[in-house]
C-alpha cells in the first residue's frame, strides 16, 4: 500500500479495541459491529498493510510483533485526535470523531486552514473545489460549530478551527510513520525524513549527516526545507516536519516542543577576502561601526546581537544597512562589495576555504549560541529517523 493510501479511520479504531480487549467478540461490542463486520475490516486492513498484526486463537486475539509496533503508533493517532476533539468541546463528551470523520474530510480541512482558501487547497490536494469544499464542511456539521469564517481573501479559520486543525495534522503524521514503521520491520528502509533547516547546520553539519543516512539506506525519502523559525517550528508543531535543526531559542517559544543541545557556534565578522579592515591589526567595535552592513531581518537573534553590537546612532537610520536572510544573496553581496556581515565562520566555510572571504580578526564577545536539535515534545522517531538522528550527533560531536 502506498503511504498516502491510509487505512480508514473506522477499521483503525476496530484494530485498537481488537488489541486492547484481545479479541474480535469484544471489540465488536465496543465498536457496536458484528463479529463477522469486525472480521472483514481487519482482513481488509491487515491486506492493505501486506501482513498480519494479530496471532489468532481460541482464547483470543492478539498483536504480534509487527502489530504490536503498528498499533502503538497508532494510539498516538488517536491520543492527537482525542486532543483535536477537546480543543472544539472541551467540557462535552467526545464525539468520537474516528466514527464520524474520514481521513479525506480531515484532510481537506487541515488543508483550508493552512491555505486560508478553498482553490488553493483544491490546488494542494489535487480535488475539486466543490469536494474540498464539502469535505471541510463535514468538520463544522460533526461539531454543529463555525469554523471557516468567510474573509476578503478567502478563509479566515479560527482560533479553535487551527488548534483543531494541528492536532488532526498529527494524528495523520501518526498513520503514515505507522505504514513506515510496518515497511521497516518488513525490510523495506524507504520511510520518510522531513528536516527544517535554519542556516548554522546547512553548509557541513546536515549535508554530512544525509549523505552518511543514505548510503546505507538510499530508500529513505528525505526532504529538507529552510526558511524562517517561525515558519519551520509551524510546521514541526503541525507534523509536517519531523525534525528542525538550527539555533535553540531561551525561553521555549511554545510548550509543545523540546529542544537537545549538540554543540555551541560563535559569530564572526566576514567580508570579501581583499577587504580594507583586514589590513587593521586588531580591528575594535569603533572600526566595525565604520562600515556598510548585511544584515538579517529583524526579530532573528543575530539581529538582536548586531544591534546590540554595532549601536543604533552609529548608523543612523540604517539606510547603510542591507536587510537579507538569504545566504546566497548575502555571500554574493559580500563578493561584490566591501560590505561586512555577522555569521557563522561554519556557514561561509566553503569561501573562506578558497580565499573568497575572511574572517575579521575581533572576538564578538557573548557570541556563543547554542545549536541543536527541536522535536514536538514525545515526539517518536521511526527507525530511519533514529539512524539519522546517530549521524547527526556523530558529525558534531567533535565541534
Amino acid at each position: 500500500m502506498a503511504l498516502n493510501e491510509l487505512p480508514n479511520l473506522r477499521h483503525l479504531s476496530i484494530a485498537h479495541h481488537i488489541g486492547k480487549h484481545h479479541g474480535f467478540s469484544a471489540a465488536s461490542k465496543a465498536v457496536n459491529l458484528s463479529p463477522s463486520a469486525i472480521t472483514q475490516a481487519m482482513r481488509s486492513l491487515e491486506r492493505q498493510l501486506g501482513t498480519e498484526i494479530f496471532d489468532r486463537s481460541p482464547s483470543g486475539a492478539f498483536p504480534n510483533e509487527m502489530g504490536r509496533v503498528y498499533l502503538d503508533r497508532i494510539s498516538r493517532a488517536f491520543e492527537a485526535l482525542r486532543l483535536a476533539e477537546s480543543v472544539i468541546e472541551p467540557d462535552q463528551k467526545h464525539i468520537d470523531i474516528k466514527s464520524r470523520l474520514s481521513i479525506s474530510q480531515l484532510r481537506a480541512f487541515i488543508a483550508v486552514c493552512a491555505c486560508g482558501s478553498y482553490s488553493l487547497a483544491a490546488r494542494r490536494l489535487g480535488l475539486s473545489q466543490p469536494s474540498v469544499y464539502k469535505s471541510a464542511r463535514s468538520v463544522e456539521i460533526a461539531f454543529d460549530r463555525k469554523l471557516l469564517r468567510p474573509s476578503y481573501s478567502g478563509v479566515d479559520p479560527t482560533p479553535k478551527a487551527k488548534e483543531f486543525s494541528r492536532f488532526a495534522s498529527i494524528a495523520l503524521s501518526e498513520i503514515e510513520r505507522a505504514q513506515e514503521e510496518v515497511q521497516e520491520q518488513q525490510g523495506l528502509m524507504s520511510g520518510r525524513l522531513a528536516i527544517g533547516s535554519l542556516p548554522l547546520v546547512r553548509t557541513r553539519v546536515l549535508p554530512n549527516a544525509v549523505t552518511s543516512l543514505m548510503q546505507d539506506f538510499n530508500h529513505a525519502k528525505v526532504q529538507i526545507f529552510d526558511g524562517v523559525y517561525s515558519d519551520l517550528l509551524n510546521s514541526l508543531r503541525h507534523g509536517d516536519l519531523d525534525i528542525l535543526l538550527g539555533a535553540l531559542r531561551t525561553p521555549l517559544p511554545v510548550n509543545d516542543i523540546e529542544q537537545e543541545h549538540l554543540f555551541y557556534d560563535a559569530l564572526n565578522v566576514i567580508v570579501r577576502a581583499d577587504h580594507p579592515i583586514l589590513d587593521v591589526d586588531r580591528p575594535t567595535i569603533r572600526d566595525l561601526m565604520q562600515l556598510d552592513w548585511i544584515v538579517p531581518r529583524t526579530g532573528t537573534p543575530t539581529r538582536d546581537y548586531f544591534e546590540h553590537l554595532i549601536p543604533d546612532q552609529a548608523n543612523a537610520d540604517g539606510s547603510r544597512h542591507i536587510e537579507c536572510s538569504s545566504l546566497v544573496a548575502i555571500r554574493a553581496l559580500l563578493l561584490a562589495s566591501h560590505r561586512a556581515t555577522v555569521l557563522s565562520a561554519h556557514q561561509a566555510g566553503y569561501e573562506i576555504s578558497n580565499h573568497d572571504l575572511a574572517v575579521v580578526n575581533i572576538q564578538l564577545p557573548r557570541s556563543r549560541r547554542p545549536i541543536g536539535i527541536t522535536t514536538r515534545a514525545n515526539w517518536k522517531p521511526t527507525r530511519i529517523q533514529r539512524e539519522f538522528l546517530t549521524r547527526l550527533k556523530a558529525e558534531t560531536s567533535t565541534l
